[in-house]
């Protein structure tokens, strides 16, 4: 099976990774107006306090600004991606890890009165 078989997304997206040493909410604030200066989320998993995916949509001639803006919140592994000028918009996959996480994801419910 060709990998075009399991990507829903269009061809050839780019995947990058990070590590952050933020707390978790702090963290996924900060890139959300990240991206929301550049392009949109379109899907995330978060698997629990240690990493999540994040899928990204941007149009290619805001890629590398998005990439920089990234750079300053969270620390990427990798340079710049070559990307394919031809085309309008990027998927972007972000895996992104949290070093304070300790493995018990826990989610905070809001007390509902009634």
């Amino acid at each position: 099976m060709s990998q075009d078989t399991f990507n829903s997304h269009g061809e050839h997206p780019l995947f990058w990774t990070g590590v952050t040493g933020k707390e978790r909410y702090q963290a996924i604030k900060d890139i959300e107006t990240c991206v929301g200066e550049y392009g949109f989320i379109t899907e995330f998993k978060q698997f629990s306090d240690l990493d999540m995916n994040i899928c990204i949509e941007v149009e290619t001639v805001k890629l590398k600004a998005l990439f920089k803006a990234l750079e300053l919140v969270i620390h990427l592994d990798q340079d710049e991606s070559t990307v394919n000028s031809a085309k309008d918009s990027q998927i972007v996959y972000l895996h992104l890890s949290f070093l304070k996480g300790r493995g018990n994801l826990t989610t905070e419910v809001p007390a509902v009165p009634g």
